[in-house]
């Protein structure tokens, strides 16, 4: 048996979506499982998976970062949504720590759609969006 802590402590994040790089039309978006995502503010986001391609390189100073994330814990390789940072994110090492951070960069939001078999990511919108996160081996 697998349980999360209460609260949540590993593999979770808060994203903050207030601050659309243009309009949004509906505040609210499915993830498919019953469980809605709020495209206009902070989410408490309990299963996130981050995917950053050279974050352990000794000669990194950026790196692409994508996040992939659900809104409940869920074991299977298909996430609900995806968060990729349009541009590669700064990197900062101390010892076996790598941290990222940047502020008010653009990221893409995009929701998973199935149909049938075939599943596909569809964008949502950008957003503008700060990270800060240490990750040690």
């Amino acid at each position: 048996m697998c349980e999360y802590p209460d609260p949540p402590a590993q593999r979770s994040l808060t994203p903050h979506f207030s601050d659309p790089v243009g309009t949004v039309a509906n505040c609210f978006l499915d993830d498919g499982h019953g469980h809605q995502l709020d495209v206009c503010g902070e989410n408490t986001v309990v299963d996130a998976r981050l995917i950053a391609d050279t974050l352990f390189k000794s000669s990194a100073v950026e790196t692409p970062v994508t996040i992939h994330f659900d809104l409940y814990p869920n074991f299977v390789n298909h996430t609900a949504f995806m968060l990729t940072f349009v541009d590669p994110v700064p990197v900062s090492a101390e010892g076996t720590a790598r941290t990222l951070s940047t502020a008010n960069a653009v990221a893409e939001l995009k929701v998973r759609k199935t149909t049938g078999k075939k599943s596909t990511f569809v964008s949502v919108g950008q957003y503008y969006m700060s990270l800060s996160m240490t990750v040690t081996t």
